[in-house]
């Protein structure tokens, strides 16, 4: 009996502050980018905002015109960060678009959006690792086919500056170390589903396979809690649980040195060969 796994991580970033960790960097003041045209504005982080939504709302109307949100409220959020330069640099992208038909329209135009930004003067440039990344937060309604999308005021979307990212760390993975940190993370994630790893004896000898994908969340004090399971067959995903019930308290996720709950999700697959 083989038994294959393939796992993938997916991180999604919420917003929390502090002022200085245990390495003694200062979190704030916040990265601040200076777009060219925003020079002149008091408040420059709204001017980068506003500019860039100009550049949604148009992307939206052109490609997405046809698709109507109802009540519903589309949220996008486009994150990025630059090199020493000032260049948006797209291996910090994490964007996001919430609803489906919108996503499938335009998704690959956000990577051209932001790359198409000019060359920005950098304030509070933190040292390495601790690259910001920024997060500019949209929220749009479309009640009609007919009606252009609509920009709302939501106090979530504030943006105030860039933010600096703390991956959740298994437990012997070094401190931050930038990218290395979730590569770290996804080896041990992998060794620990090999080394507990008994494909349900019902379900081998059925045939069943197929893959089970998990989803969690690693709380503020780095427990595992909010256990889900999507897969073929109910004896894969109580494997899946089994599996995932003894992970270790891990090292919570922070966000600007604060510790922040983080979902985290992977697949299992369970082959019969």
């Amino acid at each position: 009996m083989k038994k294959n796994h393939l796992l993938i991580c997916a991180l999604v970033i919420s917003h929390s502050v502090v002022s200085q960790n245990n390495n003694g960097l200062d979190y704030f003041p916040q990265e601040q980018l200076i777009y060219p045209d925003c020079v002149s504005n008091t408040d420059k982080n709204e001017c980068l905002k506003n500019i860039v939504e100009d550049k949604i709302v148009a992307l939206l109307n052109k490609k997405a015109k046809s698709v109507v949100l109802g009540i519903d409220t589309l949220k996008i959020t486009l994150g990025f960060g630059t090199d020493e330069e000032g260049i948006v640099n797209p291996k910090y992208f994490q964007n996001s678009i919430s609803h489906k038909k919108v996503r499938k329209k335009i998704k690959d135009d956000f990577s051209a959006v932001l790359l198409k930004l000019p060359q920005f003067d950098v304030l509070n440039r933190k040292p390495d690792p601790y690259r910001s990344v920024h997060f500019l937060n949209y929220s749009f309604l479309k009640k009609t086919k007919k009606a252009s999308f609509l920009s709302i005021e939501n106090p979530e979307d504030e943006y105030e500056g860039g933010i600096i990212q703390e991956f959740p760390r298994y437990p012997g993975c070094p401190e931050m170390e930038n990218l290395q940190t979730p590569k770290c993370f996804n080896e041990r994630i992998q060794a620990h589903v090999r080394n507990h790893f008994t494909y349900p004896q019902k379900a081998y000898n059925s045939g069943i396979q197929g893959r089970v994908d998990i989803m969690f969340i690693i709380n503020k004090n780095g427990i595992i809690e909010n256990v889900r399971t999507k897969g073929p067959h109910k004896l894969l995903e109580q494997e899946a649980r089994r599996i995932v019930s003894f992970l270790p308290v891990l090292i919570p996720g922070k966000l600007n040195g604060e510790p922040v709950k983080f979902p985290f999700s992977f697949p299992i697959t369970f082959r019969i060969e």
